[in-house]
């Protein structure tokens, strides 16, 4: 929750942040990478596992349309929204 609130106050701040801390925290933009090139990263991670990963993407989605925060797949097409809105 702290991550969240000093992210919170940096976005206030005018600074945009890359992470993936959440605590339902409504950020500017989300970035989910699509299904087959995330699992292409979870497969070279040993300390992820695929269901969890799946149940997250989930929640973010969910959390995408309650909060009608954008989604994009890349982070080169967020940054690009972001500049210009």
């Amino acid at each position: 929750m702290r991550a969240d609130y000093m992210s919170e106050q940096s976005k206030k701040l005018g600074y945009r942040i890359i992470g993936s801390l959440f605590w339902e925290y409504i950020p500017d933009a989300i970035v989910i990478p699509p299904l087959e090139i995330h699992k292409k990263y979870i497969s070279n991670r040993k300390d992820l596992k695929y269901n969890n990963v799946i149940k997250i993407r989930q929640f973010l989605f969910r959390h995408a349309k309650k909060n009608k925060i954008p989604i994009f797949n890349n982070i080169n097409d967020a940054i690009e929204y972001l500049e210009k809105n």
